[in-house]
């Protein structure tokens, strides 16, 4: 193959394979170093390239011409490099990122000889998508993290599946009007995680078109992308309720303890909100607040997950004991169980607030 040098125009002769990460050639006549990657693009002065080829603004070019003249230093640095150059934030390293991403698909880096592994990957992960914009699940939760008032911007503009989070731009994300900075981190935020958890899927053969949420609780690594992390025990009959409204209570000892008073899990008949806040030194009007804003908490998509175990047991109990048993028997024998023991033989009102989740109606049916 001839390949012309950038420097001297001189005429080379190259016929050495192209690694996927580029080969490196050295101009015989004017000593010039250049480098060849798969898609055969020549590179020799890559700040000259970069001024030439690259739609990017004057700093970002600047960082480029001062920083990083090397094409190699370039497609192997990350976010963090580009942050601790001088006189480069947040907004250039983005734009360097994207030009980054840009650059790497035309000339193949990467490529070349594991050009078809590649492909069959991407091929994967595409499938993956697919699968998961058709899982209610996924998209309950998909559903509930745009909910959130930052992103409503985002989801009046159409952004509400999984394709087409994937593919916005920060440059055009950044073009919505009410989308700001903060919001666009968290976008970025939530990018990672749906883009993390793709990959997680698409490289594993055990979870690929699995159900989701059966996918949550067998890999540790979706569960950290979700930002679960060890809290779900899949071998555990159902978790610690104390532990689980705990959670969903901020930590706070005080709240979880006046929910579990309300809901007659202290071993006691169910306390109504003047005797709770008489107890715990608070009005009854804060009472109310405390209970409304666990029983919203725990029904999260997230934090639901966690209380499938006592719900399918539920579910067995009902559809295996002969005769359907009333509510205070099925509380009885659901809850009357385990290291809580015998403190929750009174937690009726529990049960009746596990009705309202989803996947109550869903074993029952």
């Amino acid at each position: 193959m001839d390949i012309y040098c950038t420097e001297c125009l001189t005429v080379i002769q190259f016929k050495d394979p192209i690694a996927p990460t580029g080969a490196t050639i050295k101009c015989s006549v004017c000593g010039s170093a250049m480098k060849i990657f798969p898609s055969k693009t020549v590179i020799g002065d890559f700040a000259r390239y970069s001024m030439v080829n690259a739609d990017i603004s004057t700093r970002a070019f600047s960082i480029i011409r001062d920083h990083v003249q090397d094409v190699d230093v370039f497609l192997r640095a990350s976010r963090e490099d580009f942050l601790k150059l001088r006189n480069c934030g947040r907004k250039i390293s983005d734009e360097l990122i994207e030009f980054q991403h840009e650059l790497k698909n035309k000339l193949r880096y990467g490529k070349g000889q594991n050009e078809a592994e590649d492909e069959m990957r991407e091929t994967r992960k595409k499938a993956v998508m697919e699968f998961l914009s058709k899982d209610p699940f996924f998209n309950e939760i998909l559903d509930f993290e745009l909910s959130r008032a930052y992103f409503k911007p985002l989801r009046h503009r159409g952004m509400n599946t999984l394709e087409k989070i994937l593919a916005l731009s920060y440059e055009n994300a950044l073009r919505i009007k009410h989308i700001g900075r903060k919001t666009l981190k968290l976008f970025r935020a939530l990018q990672d995680m749906c883009a993390q958890i793709v990959t997680i899927i698409a490289d594993s053969e055990t979870l690929r078109f699995k159900d989701f949420k059966w996918a949550v609780r067998q890999d540790q690594t979706i569960r950290d992308a979700l930002s679960l992390g060890d809290n779900i025990d899949v071998h555990a009959p159902f978790p610690s309720l104390a532990q689980w409204i705990l959670e969903n209570s901020r930590y706070s000892e005080r709240n979880r303890d006046v929910f579990m008073c309300r809901m007659g899990m202290l071993g006691e008949t169910p306390m109504t909100y003047d005797n709770v806040a008489i107890r715990y030194d608070i009005t009854r009007e804060r009472v109310r607040q405390i209970i409304i804003k666990i029983q919203a908490h725990g029904r999260r998509p997230l934090q639901r997950i966690q209380l499938d175990p006592l719900i399918y047991k539920a579910a067995d109990i009902m559809k295996t004991g002969g005769e359907k048993p009333g509510l205070s028997e099925l509380t009885e024998t659901l809850l009357n169980c385990g290291p809580q023991g015998a403190r929750l033989r009174h937690a009726k009102p529990f049960v009746e607030y596990l009705q309202s989740f989803p996947e109550w109606e869903e074993a029952m049916g």
